[in-house]
């Protein structure tokens, strides 16, 4: 879950956005496709203005927005060495 402060333009990502790794995602029962939601959630917060970005853990130096272009080409880089992967072994 994230919070926004309007006003001030902050936002707490709690461990949504870590700035030095990568967050862990992990399967739920019931949740189709966790790793999808995460990216889909972190286009949603890229639109945000924010100025500020408190996270739960770590260090918070940096763009928000930067980490999370970079979260994203993350996981969209694994994904793609997965099925490159599999493929091979077809």
């Amino acid at each position: 879950m994230c919070l926004y402060e309007k006003d001030l333009r902050i936002l707490f990502s709690d461990d949504h956005i870590i700035f030095d790794i990568s967050p862990n995602i992990t399967s739920w029962i019931g949740v189709e496709n966790p790793l999808a939601m995460y990216l889909e959630s972190l286009n949603r917060i890229r639109l945000i203005d924010m100025e500020t970005t408190l996270q739960g853990h770590r260090t918070t130096v940096g763009s928000c927005h930067q980490r999370i272009d970079e979260l994203i080409m993350h996981h969209l880089s694994r994904l793609k060495f997965i099925t490159l992967s599999r493929n091979l072994r077809a």
